[in-house]
């Protein structure tokens, strides 16, 4: 995870999430959240039969109120994909599912209110979803805590601008620290930093 963008080297794909979400990587899947938890993402992926199409696995009742009359099919970035919205209680849905050698991606947005602006960021975020050339991914490493001696005149903000997090880098640098908002860095202390 980068910011909004997920890259799995071994899988071979990338993906972008919409503005303002904050993803989190689990072994089951990648988990999103935003707008204070009023939308939602998931992206798993399931093995599927290539003489099943993507549109009849939306159609086949793997989430409930499927609104089949929303089913589309296409491609995106050269792999195809079929999607389709769907709603359950408070909830609305924008599906995909992804079709990447033997393996399905399934990208799944839920919000309580699926507006035009909602469906078109979501719409948006699944055409990201790319295969990553051999390059790309060779060029991807784990993030790994680096350890940095302030000199004078160095602040808290100069140091947080250095690591990666998903949002917030300042709080971060902090908390990972034990550090108060204000408070000075020390020259020749050492601070702790998340980077690649």
């Amino acid at each position: 995870i980068r910011g909004r963008r997920f890259l799995h080297p071994k899988l071979g794909f990338g993906f972008t999430a919409p503005e303002g979400f904050v993803l989190d990587n689990s072994a089951q899947a990648l988990l999103g959240i935003a707008n204070g938890g009023r939308d939602a993402l998931r992206l798993d992926s399931v093995r599927l039969p290539s003489t099943t199409t993507l549109e009849a696995y939306l159609g086949s009742g793997w989430i409930d109120g499927l609104q089949q009359a929303s089913i589309n099919s296409g491609t995106v970035n050269g792999l195809p994909y079929a999607t389709a919205t769907a709603k359950g209680g408070v909830w609305s849905f924008r599906l995909a599912a992804i079709r990447l050698g033997t393996d399905v991606y399934r990208l799944i947005f839920a919000t309580q209110t699926l507006t035009e602006e909602n469906d078109l960021r979501f719409r948006t975020a699944i055409e990201t979803f790319r295969r990553i050339p051999v390059e790309e991914a060779a060029n991807v490493h784990p993030l790994r805590v680096v350890i940095e001696t302030a000199r004078g005149g160095d602040t808290a903000e100069a140091f947080a601008s250095k690591i990666i997090a998903p949002d917030k880098p300042l709080e971060y640098f902090l908390l990972l620290n034990g550090l108060e908002h204000g408070g000075a860095l020390i020259a020749g202390e050492h601070y702790k930093l998340v980077m690649e």
